[in-house]
């Protein structure tokens, strides 16, 4: 760069380049107090998303922003009253994990008398096509912006980082009040929507409904899903801290869900569930009827009939060679599973089936199951013969993991020439 000083005024033009970031200015700069200036600098193919990171931390690591435009300055730079900043954008390409949006047209931004103008921010891709405009009030930390068009559900990735979206929705709203806690209104409606975190066993597919936004956060109206092959409806409302969501007091109910959780069971249940509490530490109540359930292992047959515990066994979940994990999903568990029947139980020493009154706690990576199954019928192999259990039950007591205790009789006959034996175990 070249810098010359004239009097009272700093003049001179400047070049910087990396590879994330590509720059020139120039201008002049009064030195007096109040005096005025002038600066213009142009950016090319730079990356913005370090940035907004400075301001926005928990922006997902997956989403970039590469722009290219120009930046005009005229006034005193140390009265921000006599301040004008136009700015241009020609060009930016966002990336959000696997989709990319873009703007159609140039955007302008100004900066006069301490309020900031967007217009003609229109943002595109694939189903999606977004139109934003409004002011920020600087001086009194206002805003005041509306954004409406259709947008993506991949754009969702872009800020939930184990998040994963697709699926259209219908976008208007507004946002007014003061610039750390504004007033969203309007409603979103989706069309063929899908959501799937890679934190859960099941995606939510088939999401079509409304979402209202209004002074008490956003409200869920008349909206539905499937899961596992199920119906899902949607009910109640999330609280808004900010732009961020707060307090939880939705409700989900649904039919025949074809679920695999916890680790090793199939199933397939109705749901009666709220979740409540900050989005920070939820907690999920309520009932899950289950209609017919599956719980399939493997036991060594030298460790004992049902050695399911003993030994070294594999650690609990959320344990590394057993020691515990920090949680990445922070949802506790608080709900009743009703099993009237079947409840099945598949390993290599037996089959059994039976009815339970269980309860659903600990958190999410780390369920933990409390109650007691009846068994209503089964059968054992042990020692190559077949055995028909005639009663028997299976307690789970243990309060740091899911591990069945089965206390199980079973019988069969076994003849040998004029004897007929009939054995217990």
């Amino acid at each position: 760069g070249v810098l010359a000083v004239h009097g009272e005024e700093l003049s001179g033009e400047i070049d910087a380049a990396s590879p994330r970031l590509n720059i020139t200015g120039t201008g002049r700069v009064g030195l007096a107090p109040h005096a005025p200036s002038e600066l213009s600098f142009r950016f090319h193919d730079s990356s913005l998303d370090p940035y907004v990171r400075l301001f926005v931390p928990r922006l997902s690591p997956y989403t970039t922003a590469v722009a290219s435009g120009s930046i005009r300055i005229v006034g005193s730079i140390t009265d921000v009253d006599r301040l004008v900043v136009d700015g241009t954008v020609d060009s930016v390409d966002m990336r959000l994990f696997d989709y990319a949006i873009r703007n159609a047209s140039p955007v302008k931004l100004a900066l006069d008398g301490q309020v900031v103008r967007v217009d003609q921010l229109q943002l595109v891709g694939e189903d999606t096509r977004l139109d934003v405009g409004g002011t920020v009030h600087v001086r009194d930390q206002r805003i005041a912006l509306k954004a409406s068009g259709e947008a993506n559900l991949g754009i969702l990735q872009g800020f939930f980082r184990d998040v994963r979206g697709a699926g259209r929705a219908r976008l208007t709203a507004a946002i007014d009040g003061p610039l750390y806690e504004p007033v969203f209104s309007g409603s979103a409606t989706i069309s063929d929507g899908r959501i799937r975190s890679l934190l859960l066993p099941n995606s939510l597919d088939a999401i079509n409904g409304a979402i209202q936004f209004d002074a008490r956060g956003l409200r869920f109206a008349d909206l539905n899903a499937s899961m596992g092959g199920g119906r899902i409806q949607f009910g109640g409302s999330v609280g808004l801290e900010g732009y961020l969501p707060g307090e939880l007091n939705v409700t989900v109910r649904g039919e025949g869900m074809r679920l695999r959780y916890p680790e090793g069971v199939r199933s397939v249940v109705d749901a009666d569930l709220s979740i409540r509490g900050n989005v920070k530490a939820p907690t999920i109540g309520g009932a899950v009827t289950v209609r017919s359930a599956l719980w399939n292992r493997r036991v060594d047959p030298t460790g004992g009939l049902f050695a399911f515990g003993g030994g070294e066994g594999r650690p609990a979940p959320g344990e590394v060679g057993g020691a515990a994990s920090p949680p990445t999903v922070p949802i506790r568990l608080d709900v009743a599973v009703n099993v009237p029947s079947p409840l099945r139980f598949e390993i290599n020493l037996a089959r059994l089936v039976a009815s339970a009154e269980l309860q659903l706690r600990g958190t999410y990576e780390r369920p933990l199951l409390f109650g007691r199954a009846e068994v209503d019928r089964g059968e054992v192999i042990f020692e190559g013969r077949r055995y028909l259990v005639t009663h028997g039950a299976i307690e789970f007591t243990n309060p740091t993991r899911i591990e069945p205790f089965f206390d199980v009789e079973a019988e069969t006959r076994v003849r040998v020439p004029g004897q007929t034996y009939r054995v217990i175990i």
